[in-house]
């Protein structure tokens, strides 16, 4: 699928329609739609193989129309008898390559190694990680102290071995992370997947005995979401029988729901239309409080956002449609605008940080302010709520940059950008507000990931880091710009050696893509790469 997009984005329609029906078959396809390496959704799935299927001419058309919508039944036996036909051509020809099995091996001990940062979770003086390794397919869940954390030999306590619960259950259990009740985490509600699936099964597990709750919290296998209200409610969104799903098969319909009573009777709090694509829930715990929130989505990168009440009443957040929610700071509602919006006479730029007053909700007129406006080089990629300050990762010509982000002592905004070597990506990896805790990791094409803690407004300290997988003393990377048709500068990077003569000969590994929201980064390279 990456290489595909990247056809679609970027290669003239015969190479697209060529590489598809080359010897008549796709090179590669996966199992399932969420296979997907880039794309995060069924439908992100199907819109990437429709813009494939316009790109190409009436001819090639004809090929894919009618007499193959029997792979729409993505779990069907013929569906998944043909893509196994596929996959063993290709398997066959990638395996026939004597330098097969050795790269498999250097791929494998590159992906389980020992030695890769433990990225976890801070929840209530604790770091949760799922880890995966040779002796653990599945995964364990796993818990220690962040004194332990940031240790070079944490001590890890097993909360949960999902190698042990598959084989005990004869099921093929995929972790699909959990929902814990805030503010002691002591009480999660554990999601599994039945082979990596985009359903999950939900069950209450105690983290003190370390073993799922009897007659708790329990949904059957569904594309639920759920959120805590509190330890004897729930908010679920899953599927309920007939005419509780959306068009595009995800819950339609929100219910909170009181523990020891029958999931059917839970009266329902939110109904969204069976033409939206989903509808979602979500519960922020922070010092001012805790805030629940329903999030409808019409369609891609389009959400209405509602406030529930304690009386279950629900307040519509006054946000463009096409504006991305993030969650609560002091009093302020954070999203962050993918389009111009006038609020009485105050403008408020696209891709801005702006922060709108909880009390204002439901309330006319009301006012924003722009929390933060970057400039044109610079886009807004990840956004963390902390207590006192929100954290940015910004892109600057797709150079990572991490910008700190309070109110002024009188008025306004203030912005501080924090030190990092630059040419790189930063991933915002956590944030717990209530204790000040901000979590970071920092990685370039030649420089492995590093894991930075910020704690309570002290210096960023990185507690973490990854060895390097290759050499790189003979490597260079160099940020250059290609100038398009409207005069757009457009940055790229070339990652060479530092003798390289730029004479056109040399073979290059070449890739871009910039559909869904999604862009290529500065990150170290992958052990495919490395092979290669």
């Amino acid at each position: 699928m990456r290489a595909w997009l990247h056809v679609v984005k970027h290669a003239p329609r015969q190479v697209i329609c060529e590489a598809k029906h080359r010897e008549g078959r796709p090179l590669l396809l996966a199992k399932n739609s969420m296979d997907c390496g880039l794309i995060r959704s069924v439908y992100a799935c199907r819109l990437a193989l429709l813009f494939l299927l316009l790109a190409c001419g009436p001819e090639e058309n004809k090929l894919m129309d009618d007499h193959y919508l029997w792979l729409e039944n993505i779990t069907g036996d013929r569906a998944l008898d043909w893509v196994a036909d596929r996959n063993a051509h290709s398997l066959d020809r990638l395996q026939s390559d004597k330098r097969y099995e050795l790269f498999k091996a250097a791929a494998i001990s590159n992906y389980t190694a020992m030695d890769r940062i433990p990225y976890g979770q801070y929840m209530a003086g604790k770091i949760h990680n799922f880890w995966q390794d040779e002796g653990h397919v599945k995964g364990i869940w796993r818990v220690t102290t962040l004194e332990s954390y940031v240790s070079d030999a944490p001590d890890w306590t097993t909360l949960l071995d999902v190698d042990a619960l598959a084989d005990e259950e004869g099921e093929n259990w995929a972790y699909k992370g959990k929902t814990c009740l805030a503010p002691d985490y002591e009480r999660c509600l554990l999601h599994l997947s039945r082979g990596g699936s985009d359903a999950v099964e939900v069950r209450e597990f105690d983290i003190r005995k370390r073993e799922f709750v009897d007659d708790g919290f329990f949904v059957a296998e569904a594309k639920t979401r759920i959120a805590w209200v509190d330890e004897d409610h729930v908010l679920v969104a899953s599927d309920f029988g007939p005419g509780s799903l959306t068009a595009s098969g995800y819950p339609r319909i929100v219910r909170k729901w009181r523990r020891g009573s029958k999931l059917e009777d839970a009266q329902p709090v939110f109904i969204a239309d069976k033409a939206d694509t989903l509808v979602g829930v979500t519960n922020i715990h922070r010092e001012e409080g805790d805030y629940l929130f329903i999030i409808k989505v019409p369609e891609f990168f389009k959400e209405e956002v509602y406030l529930l009440a304690p009386d279950d009443s629900l307040s519509r957040v006054p946000l463009p449609i096409d504006a991305d929610f993030q969650g609560v700071f002091g009093k302020y509602i954070v999203a962050r605008l993918r389009s111009d919006w006038l609020v009485g006479d105050s403008a408020h730029s696209a891709g801005s940080l702006v922060g709108m007053d909880l009390k204002a909700i439901g309330k006319q007129p009301f006012n924003v302010e722009t929390l933060f406006k970057p400039d044109k080089s610079m886009a807004i990629r990840e956004v963390s709520l902390g207590r006192d300050a929100i954290f940015l990762s910004l892109l600057d010509d797709v150079s990572g940059t991490l910008l700190e982000v309070k109110p002024g002592v009188d008025q306004g905004w203030q912005s501080k950008t924090i030190t990092l070597p630059g040419n790189g990506s930063i991933n915002l990896v956590d944030n717990d507000p209530v204790h000040d805790i901000t979590m970071f990791s920092f990685e370039s094409f030649l420089v492995p990931s590093s894991l930075y803690l910020l704690n309570q407004g002290a210096e960023p300290e990185i507690i973490k880091s990854s060895p390097h997988r290759f050499a790189t003393d003979g490597y260079q990377t160099e940020q250059r710009f290609a100038k398009s048709k409207d005069g757009t500068q457009v940055p790229y990077y070339v990652v060479a050696k530092k003798t390289i003569e730029y004479d056109g000969s040399n073979p290059t590994y070449m890739f871009a893509y910039g559909g869904f929201n999604a862009p290529l980064t500065p990150e170290y390279v992958s052990a495919m790469e490395i092979e290669w």
